[in-house]
């Protein structure tokens, strides 16, 4: 039954373009039979997961799957429609090799994360010297243009809005950049911060990195990824320090008005933030 995924039969080895009411689905690859599901069934199966083994059940939505799908995370099978369609034992090889991380509270170290899209050329130079620093923006989790590891971390390694002095910060406290699409991180794209430059024509930053060792606490296991949760607007920000981590929360009107400008306006985002993920893991509920 449709409502359940697409069963597609292949009779013989070579590829096979099958018809059927959600388009023309692609069954190359797969040797006898295949279900093909959708992005809200996808999100459901990637959720129920991750709630499984994590005990709390991450917000993920069809919007975000869709995404992961055009940077080649997810294959989609059904090209000549616009409903995508996934293979269900993909997702269940992503999930099983993809590890939910629902709190960076046993890190040592501040997070810098930065969320990308898909990858499209975007060359990038330094203001010091007029180095080429990346010629590619975004990512391709199947890298078709066959980059380089280089060339791939360029597209997250910048270019990012923040301030000198927070860069600063980023390097002397050795933070991690975590490079995530809708909440996926691939193996590798988890680094530490070692420097940062000024860009040309721009005040964002680019920031060289360096592979996290075998023995932290991040590194995982070899081909695994992880899941994070991504607090809704900013494309990039420092999503967790532990140098704050202690501090007692602010509730009074008179301890709200001790406090700087600048530290108001993190506080709102921060309730802003949380709000907007009740929000979505509601909708990603109303989805199932």
């Amino acid at each position: 039954m449709y409502a359940a995924g697409v069963n597609v039969v292949q009779e013989v080895a070579p590829a096979v373009q099958t018809p059927s009411v959600w388009g023309t689905i692609s069954t190359e690859g797969f040797s006898v039979m295949e279900d093909f599901i959708t992005l809200a069934q996808t999100a459901r199966r990637l959720a129920d997961h991750f709630e499984r083994q994590a005990g709390k059940r991450p917000a993920i939505t069809a919007a975000k799957v869709k995404v992961l799908v055009e940077m080649g995370l997810l294959t989609n099978h059904n090209q000549d429609a616009d409903r995508p369609l996934v293979s269900a034992r993909e997702v269940d090889a992503l999930a099983d090799n993809t590890v939910y991380l629902t709190s960076y509270d046993h890190l040592d170290a501040p997070v810098f994360r930065v969320s990308m899209i898909h990858q499209r050329e975007n060359p990038v130079y330094s203001a010091i010297d007029g180095q080429l620093l990346r010629e590619y923006s975004g990512f391709d989790y199947s890298n078709e243009s066959e980059l380089s590891e280089l060339e791939q971390r360029g597209g997250y390694e910048g270019v990012w809005s923040v301030s000198d002095e927070n860069a600063d910060y980023l390097v002397d406290e050795g933070a991690y950049l975590i490079a995530t699409s809708k909440g996926y991180v691939a193996p590798g794209n988890i680094r530490k911060i070692s420097s940062w430059e000024p860009i040309e024509a721009s005040a964002r930053k680019y920031f060289h990195t360096d592979p996290i060792g075998e023995d932290d606490v991040l590194a995982g296991m070899p081909g695994q990824g992880w899941w994070i949760d991504v607090p809704p607007g900013r494309e990039s920000d420092i999503d967790y320090d532990p140098n704050l981590a202690d501090e007692e929360p602010v509730t009074s009107e008179a301890g709200l008005a001790e406090l700087p400008l600048d530290e108001l306006i993190r506080l709102k985002r921060q309730q802003i933030a949380e709000l907007n993920e009740l929000i979505a893991l509601k909708n990603a509920e109303g989805e199932s």
